[in-house]
This record gives C-alpha cells, structure tokens and sequence, in this order.
C-alpha cells in the first residue's frame, strides 16, 4: 500500500482538511449544484447564487439570485 507510512489518524485528519476534496456548496438545498475543492469553498461562497442574502427592499432573507430577480425596483 502507498501510505504505509501514515498512521491511519494522521490518514483520517489529512482526509478531513484536504485542501483538494471536493465538495458540495452549502447552498445546494437552495439549488446550487456546485461541486468545489475545499480550498476553494471560501471564494465559491462569496460568489454563489444561491447564497442568502437579505434583501434591501423588502427585508426577506433570499437566495441571492431570486432577491436581483423578484426585488429589482
């Protein structure tokens, strides 16, 4: 076996931090479907869609796709 050398705790931790899992976005209840590498959530988030957001206009908390599409003055 290739990782003979790790300890299967040092295995587990380094499973659960890679930078380079992929991913679900949070959001995917909201819709998105993205699929991103851990280290790349962060960036993902600040630019997702389906991330809520509350809206300036009427005050409801939206995915942030539906408030520019259903809040627009």
């Amino acid at each position: 076996m290739l990782l003979t050398n790790w300890s299967n705790e040092l295995f587990q931790k380094h499973l659960a931090e890679c930078y380079h899992e992929p991913l679900l976005c949070p959001n995917r209840d909201r819709g998105c479907d993205a699929v991103v590498s851990r280290g790349d959530l962060p960036e993902h988030q600040l630019t997702c869609d389906y991330m809520p957001t509350q809206c300036e206009f009427c005050g409801e908390v939206l995915p942030k796709l539906s408030k520019e599409v259903m809040c627009v003055q």
